[in-house]
């Protein structure tokens, strides 16, 4: 029954519980799936088409999670959403601040109200497109690679950086003093932008419980 015990992982690591709580809702579908086709093998199944049938009738494990997760914790990915683009825009004015100091040390630099709250709301509507495009293709493809937010997006934002960069070679004197870094801003921002969503994860949300876990056995 491997099959069935990497379906359950691929549905219950990660949820927003702890592992108490989370082995024993990894033995409830542990239990209910076995059961389901040991009573198919009992008509003549093999246990690999057994199970097969067991999960394809249980439903997809990511749809599953996702909505565990809202059950769980409704405002999961709201959360998630506000944390890592305010932390995408703290970052980024402090790699900006870092360049101009780098670059033009003879001047002063501080930080605008006004040009903070345009950054964030540049950050909030790229992210949210960045979003949008994720959940269409994890939903729409169920190859696993297409299932991560770091080839859905990141590899987009590369292709449209090595576009953008095609200028400097183009146009070298436009970009001195560290005005080269405008060219990557797309890139730079949605690999911070991953690193983020990661954090918020591993911050607020409990590690994954592998010990005694089903698909171990």
């Amino acid at each position: 029954m491997k099959t069935i015990y990497q379906y359950i992982d691929n549905i219950v690591d990660g949820l927003p519980m702890d592992n108490a709580e989370r082995e024993e809702l990894r033995l409830e579908m542990t239990s209910h799936l076995e059961e389901h086709a040991k009573e198919l093998m009992a008509f003549g199944w093999s246990e690999e088409e057994a199970a097969g049938e067991a999960i394809r009738c249980f439903g997809n494990e990511k749809r599953i999670s996702s909505e565990l997760k809202k059950a769980v914790f409704p405002f999961y990915k709201i959360f998630r959403f506000l944390f890592s683009t305010i932390f995408l825009t703290a970052a980024l004015h402090l790699l900006s601040y870092e360049a101009m100091v780098y670059y033009n040390p003879q001047y002063e630099f501080g930080l605008e109200p006004g040009y903070l709250f345009t950054t964030y709301m540049l950050v909030f509507f790229l992210a949210g497109i960045a979003e949008i495009l994720y959940e269409a293709v994890s939903q729409a493809y169920k190859v696993k690679w297409l299932q991560s937010p770091w080839v859905v997006i990141l590899v987009p934002a590369a292709f449209i950086s090595g576009l953008t960069s095609l200028d400097w070679f183009k146009q070298p004197e436009r970009y001195q003093d560290g005005l080269w870094l405008d060219l990557f801003a797309i890139l730079i921002g949605a690999f911070i932008y991953l690193l983020a969503r990661q954090l918020y994860t591993l911050l607020f949300l409990p590690s994954k419980g592998k010990t005694g876990s089903a698909g171990q056995r």
